[in-house]
Parts: structure tokens; sequence; C-alpha cells
């Protein structure tokens, strides 16, 4: 997270920047935090007219901006690697276990 957060910082239009901001902006967030601009990628997945629109409050009040993402990776599609390299990994312990029994058992000869 700290590598997409200090260029932001070091941006000389951005005061601040908050962390673990929630999902669905409300009025209480904004006036709390005074935020003057809501800022999201080209590729979030936000749900603009539906009534579970997470960006309502900043599409009304008229701040809230889209700006190109420079890259076309997701957040789902970075979540899906994640849980497939964990699938990867935890198979890949399994066979190492069970390969590691084999040996101890005497039931794997290796032999050149």
């Amino acid at each position: 997270m700290h590598e997409r957060l200090l260029p932001l910082l070091a941006c000389r239009y951005v005061n601040n920047v908050i962390l673990d901001a929630p999902f669905v902006v409300t009025e209480e967030f904004l006036d709390f935090f005074k935020v003057d601009v809501v800022v999201v990628g080209t590729h979030t997945d936000d749900l603009p007219d539906s009534p579970n629109d997470p960006m309502a409050v900043p599409r009304r009040r008229g701040i809230y901006r889209r700006i190109e993402s420079g890259s076309d990776v997701t957040t789902r599609q970075v979540i899906q690697r994640i849980i497939e390299n964990q699938a990867y990994e935890n198979r890949n312990r399994i066979k190492e276990s069970r390969e590691v029994e084999a040996v101890a058992r005497g039931g794997l000869n290796c032999t050149h």
C-alpha cells in the first residue's frame, strides 16, 4: 500500500490521503474529513446508477472525479491472483508433505 500512497502524498494537489476509507462514502464521512474531491480510477468496480452506488453522495455533491488508472489491472484481478497463488501453495505443501512421508517410510526409491 505504501508504494501507492507515497506518490499521492508527493503530488502538490493532494493535502491528505485517508487510509482504509469506507467503501460507501457518506455525508458524515465527507463532512468530518472536509473532503473536497473523491477520486477513483477508470477501472474501479463501482455501481453507477444503482440504489447501491457507493459514490452516490460524492456524485450528488459534484465532487466525484474519475481519472485514468494507467493500468488495466483491477482489484478483483489482484484478489483472484492472490487466491490462485494460495491454492497453488497449499497444493504444493500437501504434495511435499506426502513425498516426505513416503521417503520416511522408505516407499520412494531415488536411484540414478
